[in-house]
């Protein structure tokens, strides 16, 4: 969801995935030109570039529509990823969201359950709670 470490976008605005090879900001590449990586670090998550924006817009449009949605690993500690989910929950009411996560009971508690509309639907594993 927050883009790839290989992404890289060039002076002319080209978006490539290449092997990293240099920690930098920008890379030199073969013919001529450098590019930025497109990771979103820490503090710079809405600097949004767009294959980023592209993945939010259809995240958002299948959360409209779809049933069931596995999120495994996201600790929802990003409040536009957040309200995203948040809005689909009210909006699409068939909606089930598996949370698949070693702290998925400490993400519900610390994230989610201040939200009315996630609440819990069925707990049948330790790492996998179901938000209806």
């Amino acid at each position: 969801m927050h883009g790839s470490i290989t992404w890289r976008e060039t002076e002319e605005g080209e978006i490539m995935s290449i092997p990293i090879c240099d920690a930098t900001d920008t890379i030199p590449l073969s013919f001529g030109i450098s590019a930025v990586p497109l990771i979103l670090y820490p503090g710079r998550k809405l600097e949004y570039s767009d294959p980023v924006i592209d993945t939010l817009l259809e995240l958002r449009k299948q959360l409209r529509s779809i049933e069931c949605a596995f999120v495994i690993g996201y600790s929802f500690k990003d409040p536009h990823l957040t309200r995203l989910f948040q809005y689909a929950a009210k909006t699409n009411r068939k909606l089930v969201l598996f949370l698949i996560s070693p702290s998925v009971y400490q993400i519900y508690h610390d994230q989610l359950r201040l939200y009315e509309v996630f609440s819990y639907c069925v707990t049948n594993l330790s790492c996998c709670i179901a938000l209806c």
